[in-house]
């Protein structure tokens, strides 16, 4: 969201500068909401199933973002990205901080730290091309880059493509993390009974 925010900001809501301001404050904003509310419930809830819902939630909520064509519903769609992406942060550290043996949490986290890295860069370079490649795939299949839908015209630039393909990453990024934590629990029950 923050490489093609300036772009979204600008193309689909048309608000500019100060509309990416807006909604990175509402990301903020959100992922605060959502650590503190972590924080008050974290005992209650199953730690595994916070998590993947946070990684799925998050790809649904971009996915609504991008839907929206005014600033004000997609600052309070992305007030709840927030809250799921921050959400889903923290568990996953937790998680992983409890799953890991002694002698490799140094590594284990390393490697994490890297991997978040090589990711946060790889989204700053790839996402503006994804949205240059959906932009002029929209232009080729689309007239106007738009489409109409019970009279209602919908503009499909290559940004909004381009979040909704992200959403639908992180979406399936949620469910493999769900599948993933199932399997590793049935091996680990399979283990205690043998």
């Amino acid at each position: 969201m923050i490489p093609l925010g300036p772009v979204f900001a600008t193309e689909v809501l048309d608000e500019g500068t100060s509309g990416f301001g807006l909604l990175m404050f509402a990301l903020g904003f959100g992922a605060a909401v959502g650590v503190v509310t972590l924080v008050v419930f974290q005992r209650k809830l199953p730690r595994e199933h916070v998590f993947w819902g946070a990684v799925f939630g998050t790809g649904v909520g971009i996915v609504v973002a991008a839907s929206f064509s005014a600033l004000p519903a997609a600052m309070l769609v992305v007030v709840g990205v927030g809250a799921a992406a921050g959400t889903g942060y923290v568990t996953g550290f937790t998680l992983l901080q409890e799953n890991t043996s002694d002698d490799v949490r140094g590594r284990t986290f390393a490697a994490l730290y890297t991997i978040i890295r090589v990711c946060l860069l790889l989204s700053l370079t790839v996402s503006p091309l994804f949205a240059s490649l959906f932009d002029e795939l929209s232009r080729i299949v689309l007239d106007d880059r738009a489409v109409t839908l019970g009279g209602q015209t919908i503009a499909l630039p290559g940004v909004r493509l381009a979040l909704v393909f992200g959403g639908l990453v992180t979406m399936g990024a949620g469910l493999l993390a769900r599948r993933e934590m199932q399997r590793a629990r049935h091996h680990e029950a399979e283990a205690e009974a043998a």
